[in-house]
């Protein structure tokens, strides 16, 4: 089942990044009394668009028919939307909306801190212990409180005025 998502979801020309790796991190799967199979995995793929690392965790269900080798349905489930989210390009669009449904919903004391180094990923949540905005939420060691590491090509401590 692994080459069959890998296939699926490998680098592309359709904006996938060449060096995107799929990891399967839990599978389940039934055989039905008809011999039909349903497959369902939860799902961790990375990967870089120019300098900006990536991780999207997902979920997948893929169902057969009887005596058959191609999959007869496939459905991802994304979470959080991190598809947009990890276009670089798109995450200040990206980040406004979240913001504004973070103030419609009242969650501007919740953190929201994927890699857990206390710092969130949006200004209009409050709830982190550290104070300061996370740019690459996705790898811990980068982040308002980290030291920068001259030439390196990344923005380690979140300061577009530091050299990276």
């Amino acid at each position: 089942m692994l080459e069959y998502l890998q296939a699926v979801y490998g680098g592309s020309i359709y904006g996938f990044p060449m060096d995107k790796i799929t990891t399967i991190k839990d599978e389940l799967y039934k055989t039905h009394p008809d011999g039909s199979m349903t497959y369902m995995a939860t799902i961790q793929w990375s990967g870089t668009f120019g300098t900006a690392f990536f991780i999207q965790k997902g979920m997948s269900i893929v169902k057969f028919r009887p005596g058959e080798g191609c999959a007869s349905y496939h459905r991802d489930y994304f979470t959080e939307g991190d598809s947009w989210w990890n276009i670089p390009i798109w995450q200040q669009d990206i980040r406004t909306s979240r913001e504004t449904y973070i103030y419609l919903f009242g969650l501007t004391g919740r953190c929201f801190d994927e890699d857990g180094d206390g710092y969130t990923k949006y200004s209009a949540a409050t709830g982190c212990p550290n104070p300061g905005l996370d740019c690459n939420d996705f790898v811990a060691e980068i982040n308002p409180g980290a030291h920068e590491i001259p030439r390196n090509g990344i923005d380690d401590d979140c300061n577009p005025g530091t050299p990276d």
